[in-house]
C-alpha cells in the first residue's frame, strides 16, 4: 500500500535560465521498488516515466527534473514488490513554480515604468 504520497515542485535557477523540478516522497507497507510515470496538464496520459529504481525500500523519493516553471502537471507513483505485484497511486496534479526574474530585470523593469524614456534600456543591455 502506498501512504503520506506527497509531491512538490521546485525552481532553481533565475530568469531564462530557470528549471523547474517536482520532488515526490512516499511510504510502502512492504519493501518496494519505485517510479513515477507523468505527464504536462491533466489527464490519464502518462507519456513520461522515471527510471524505476529496483531497490527494495519502504520509504521513497524521485525527483522529476528539467520541467517547465509555472506549468501544471500530473503524476502517480509505481511501486512492485518482492514478487512483481504492481501498486499504482492516485493522480496527482502539480503546479511547478513560476521562474524568478533577476535583480536587474526588476530594477530596469521598474526604472522603465517611472522614466518613459528608459523604455528600451533592457533591449540594448542585453
Amino acid at each position: 500500500m502506498i501512504s503520506e504520497l506527497k509531491a512538490d515542485g521546485l525552481v532553481v535557477g533565475v530568469g531564462e535560465m530557470t528549471k523547474a523540478s517536482i520532488v515526490v516522497t512516499w511510504k510502502t507497507d512492504e519493501a518496494a521498488s519505485n517510479q513515477i510515470e507523468y505527464g504536462q496538464g491533466t489527464g490519464s496520459d502518462y507519456p513520461n516515466k522515471t527510471q524505476e529504481d529496483n531497490r527494495m525500500t519502504f520509504d521513497h523519493t524521485v525527483t522529476i527534473p528539467d520541467l517547465q516553471p509555472g506549468t501544471v502537471y500530473h503524476l502517480r507513483v509505481l511501486t512492485k514488490d518482492r514478487i512483481g505485484n504492481l501498486t499504482k497511486s492516485y493522480d496527482n496534479v502539480v503546479l511547478t513554480p513560476k521562474a524568478t526574474r533577476s535583480a536587474f530585470d526588476l530594477v530596469v523593469d521598474n526604472l522603465s515604468k517611472s522614466f518613459g524614456f528608459l523604455g528600451n534600456l533592457k533591449g540594448v543591455v542585453r
